[in-house]
């Protein structure tokens, strides 16, 4: 895998931050050193303070074939009991380019294919799915994300 570039939107700051990483254990580790519970308890309390209501951590990379390749993992809002009961939840997105192929002109003519950047989503993710869901990335595993990630929701995006 290529370098794997990160971006960290926090719901208090009014820039993102962009890290590159060339190591997968780094990558992960800067997700789970995201304390993500108490950002959800700091978003309840000085909700005053929010600066971007979508706060999100993604990352993504260059495939060898030029493709890009992301999995952005945003911060579902949870609060109160839902949070003590269910712990935090996300939103996983994951777009990545696949293959289409089409006849020409009403089904008529040649056959021909093109790339495109195609995405799929889940709600309401706990942590330990997106830990398996990052792992998955990084290990350029697409199965087990077009199998696990089901389109359950209105994407937003």
């Amino acid at each position: 895998m290529q370098n794997v570039v990160i971006k960290f939107q926090n719901p208090f700051n009014e820039f993102e931050q962009s890290i590159i990483y060339s190591n997968k254990e780094q990558a992960l580790k800067a997700f789970l050193d995201v304390n993500w519970e108490q950002l959800n308890i700091d978003i309840y309390e000085k909700h005053d303070d929010v600066i971007h209501d979508y706060y999100f951590f993604e990352l993504s990379y260059t495939d060898f074939s030029n493709q890009k390749n992301i999995l952005n993992i945003g911060g579902a809002y949870t609060h109160g009991e839902n949070l003590e009961l269910n712990g935090v939840q996300f939103d996983v997105r994951y777009t990545r380019p696949i293959e289409k192929t089409s006849k020409g002109f009403f089904g008529l003519g040649e056959s021909t294919t093109k790339t495109v950047s195609s995405e799929i989503w889940m709600e309401e993710c706990n942590k330990p799915f997106v830990v398996k869901c990052l792992k998955a990335f990084l290990g350029q595993d697409a199965l087990f994300l077009e199998t696990e990630i089901i389109n359950n929701g209105v994407s937003s995006f």
